[in-house]
């Protein structure tokens, strides 16, 4: 629910239809069925026609172990599920198992079932030099630094973006109690 408010925001900041995020329970569905069971299927072909009617689609990537949420960026072909770029987005360093869920999502929506010769595109290095505090949930920022970055690059602004102005740890241990 939280990245869908991040989205509204900047879709209401910056007015621009033509880049869309996924919900994250269609790209989780997709990802862990593939297209073996009906229900990935269905979630394929969504997705499938997101990427016709977008021109930047951003896919939300959750692992459950760790808990960790990753971002892949596809830049397409107007009108077609032809993709142009892809841009990772991973604010945690030597987080396998988010890169592999990462890379099977890719690799479905690039598989050619009907040229079994078509090598599935590469998942590739994290583009964000930003990395995460060991146990901090800055993960979620790196969906705003996607969108935000997908939707400047679209109105030729470049690729910049927010980072996220971290709060130490020792400032969160000393007022959580406080909190709760």
């Amino acid at each position: 629910a939280d990245l869908h408010i991040i989205y509204e925001y900047l879709q209401w900041q910056y007015m621009m239809p033509e880049v869309m995020f996924l919900k994250p329970a269609m790209v989780k569905i997709a990802t862990h069925f593939g297209t073996t069971a009906e229900v990935g299927m269905m979630c394929m072909l969504e997705i499938k026609d997101a990427m016709k009617s977008s021109e930047i689609l951003v896919l939300p990537v959750h692992c459950d172990e760790p808990m960790h949420w990753t971002f892949i960026a596809l830049r397409l072909e107007p009108e077609s599920d032809k993709i142009l770029e892809v841009k990772y987005y991973d604010w945690c360093n030597g987080m396998k198992q988010s890169a592999a869920l990462a890379q099977r999502m890719l690799s479905l929506l690039t598989i050619d079932e009907a040229n079994p010769a078509v090598q599935p595109m590469k998942l590739p290095k994290p583009c964000n030099w930003y990395r995460q505090r060991p146990a901090s949930n800055d993960c979620g920022f790196a969906l705003w630094q996607a969108l935000e970055n997908a939707m400047k690059k679209k109105r030729l602004e470049g690729d910049v973006g927010v980072l996220p102005q971290p709060v130490p740890v020792s400032y969160t241990h000393l007022t959580l109690p406080t909190i709760l």
